[in-house]
C-alpha cells in the first residue's frame, strides 16, 4: 500500500509537469546540443509549509546493516552517491536506489533506509583479511629472499583491506533534498551520521501550492553551456563532479563538487563548464503547478 502510494506520487508529478517543468524547458532552451538532461525523479505536493521555506540538502553514510526507520517525514528526493539504498515500507515491497538515481518521497510516507547489501561487501572485506591472515602465517615457512618479499606483499594487502570499511567501501551514502520551514534551521541532525552540505536562502516569493518539484541530472561537456531562461520556479544546481561556473542574473558562482548555488523564480540561469573533462550537476526545480499552466 505504502508503495503505491510512491508511484502514484511520481505518475501524477509527471502527468501534470511533464509538458512544463522548468528542467524540460531549460533542455530546450540550452545553447549546447550535447548538454544531456535526464530527469530522474519528479513528484507533487499539495502545498508547502506554512511561513517561509528554505531548500537544503543533507546527505548521510550508511554503514552495513544500519537501519534508518521506521519514520516519515516532509517529501522530498533520495539521491544515492555510492552504493545502493534500499527504502523499505512497512505493508510494500522494497524500493532499491542505485548509484546516480532517485526517487521522489511524499509526505508522511513512513518508510526505513536499510543497507543489506554493504553486509555482503562488509563478509567479503572479512573473508579477505582472513585469508591474508592465513597467507602470512604460511609465508614464515618460506626462507631467504621470497620470504621477505611475500611478507612484505601480503602485509601491504592486509593493510589495504583494513582500510576499506574505514573508507566507506561497504557504505551507502545519500542525499536527501526538501524545502523545509524555516523554524528547522536551527534544529540539530536527526542523525549523527549525517550532515548539512547546503542550505539555501529563504525561497522570495514562495510559489503558491500545488507544485511539483522535479529533480535531474545534468552533464555539460567540456567548454558548453546549460542555459535555464526564466526560470518560472526557484532552482538549486548541485555540483555532482567536476567544477561549474553558475550564472544567476549575470553574476558568476563558482561552484565545486558537493557545493550548490541556488536561484530564485524569475532569474536567469546558466551553467558553464570552463574544463575540458564533463560537469555533472544535479538541478532541483520547484514549479508552481498555475504558474506552469499559464506559462504554457
Amino acid at each position: 500500500m505504502m508503495r503505491g502510494y510512491v508511484v502514484a506520487g511520481i505518475v501524477v508529478g509527471l502527468s501534470l509537469a511533464c509538458a512544463c517543468s522548468p528542467t524540460g524547458q531549460a533542455n530546450r532552451d540550452s545553447t549546447a546540443a550535447a548538454v544531456k538532461v535526464e530527469r530522474l525523479a519528479q513528484g507533487p505536493v499539495k502545498n508547502l509549509p506554512a511561513g517561509k521555506v528554505f531548500v537544503n540538502i543533507l546527505e548521510f553514510r550508511q554503514l552495513p546493516g544500519a537501519d534508518y526507520g521506521p519514520h516519515a517525514h516532509i517529501p522530498g528526493f533520495v539521491y544515492t552517491l555510492h552504493g545502493t539504498s534500499t527504502i523499505s515500507f512497512p505493508h510494500a515491497a522494497a524500493l532499491s536506489v542505485g548509484q546516480g538515481n532517485a526517487v521522489f518521497m511524499p509526505a508522511l510516507v513512513v518508510h526505513a533506509h536499510v543497507n543489506p547489501d554493504g553486509r555482503v561487501g562488509a563478509a567479503a572485506i572479512a573473508v579477505g583479511l582472513i585469508l591474508f591472515v592465513i597467507l602470512l602465517c604460511a609465508a614464515t615457512w618460506m626462507r631467504g629472499h621470497r620470504r621477505r618479499v611475500v611478507g612484505a606483499v601480503l602485509s601491504l594487502s592486509l593493510i589495504a583491506g583494513g582500510a576499506l570499511p574505514l573508507i566507506g567501501a561497504s557504505a551507502n551514502d545519500f542525499y536527501f533534498i526538501a524545502v523545509r520551514p524555516v523554524a528547522q534551521r536551527s534544529q540539530p541532525m536527526p542523525r549523527p551520521d549525517g550532515r548539512v552540505v547546503y542550505t539555501s536562502p529563504d525561497l522570495d516569493p514562495v510559489p503558491a501550492g500545488p507544485y511539483v518539484e522535479t529533480l535531474s541530472a545534468i552533464t555539460v561537456p567540456g567548454g558548453a553551456r546549460y542555459d535555464a531562461t526564466g526560470a518560472r520556479g526557484p532552482q538549486m544546481i548541485i555540483a555532482l563532479r567536476g567544477d561549474a561556473a553558475v550564472l544567476v542574473d549575470g553574476k558568476t558562482t563558482q561552484v565545486s563538487r558537493g557545493d550548490a548555488a541556488f536561484v530564485q523564480s524569475g532569474s536567469t540561469l546558466a551553467v558553464l563548464n570552463p574544463g575540458g573533462d564533463n560537469l555533472q550537476v544535479l538541478d532541483f526545480a520547484l514549479t508552481s503547478i498555475s504558474a506552469a499552466s499559464a506559462a504554457t
